[in-house]
């Protein structure tokens, strides 16, 4: 049975998800994993981590929903809908800065975009050990 779970996202990576740009979010692998000679410590049952245990993604396996956590701005003095952080730009947005709450805060009943997970695999970024994880809208709503 697929899961759900939230990812934070960038004001960038929303817009790009929104406009279609966008197919795959990478994060850093936390703990960084021992490698050999560059690459992942292999064992006989496939990639583990120091302690013996397997890679797990906390982004969940394909299949699974994923439900975007971004900067937002409850509504305010007449404002009756939810401000998006990625929808803001001067030109269309003239009025005193309103207050923003984290996308750490978006609570699932204000998050405007579900995805579906399509893959998932590690690769070497610029930052170490990055989990990619393959998205596509998920419109079923």
């Amino acid at each position: 049975m697929a899961s759900e779970r939230g990812i934070i996202c960038t004001a960038e990576e929303v817009r790009g998800i929104l406009d279609g740009t966008i197919t795959e979010l990478r994060r850093v692998v936390k703990p960084q994993p021992q490698t050999i000679d560059g690459e992942f410590m292999h064992h006989v049952s496939g990639p583990k981590w120091e302690t013996g245990r397997p890679y797990v993604c906390p982004f969940g396996v394909p299949g699974d929903r994923l439900w975007v956590k971004e900067t937002f701005c409850h509504p305010w003095f007449g404002v009756d809908d939810t401000l998006y952080r990625a929808d803001i730009t001067p030109q269309n947005f003239a009025c005193k800065e309103p207050f923003w709450s984290p996308s750490v805060r978006m609570p699932r009943n204000l998050s405007r975009i579900d995805l579906v997970n399509t893959a998932v695999r590690v690769e070497r970024g610029k930052d170490g050990w990055e989990w990619v994880i393959g998205i596509r809208r998920d419109h079923a709503e």
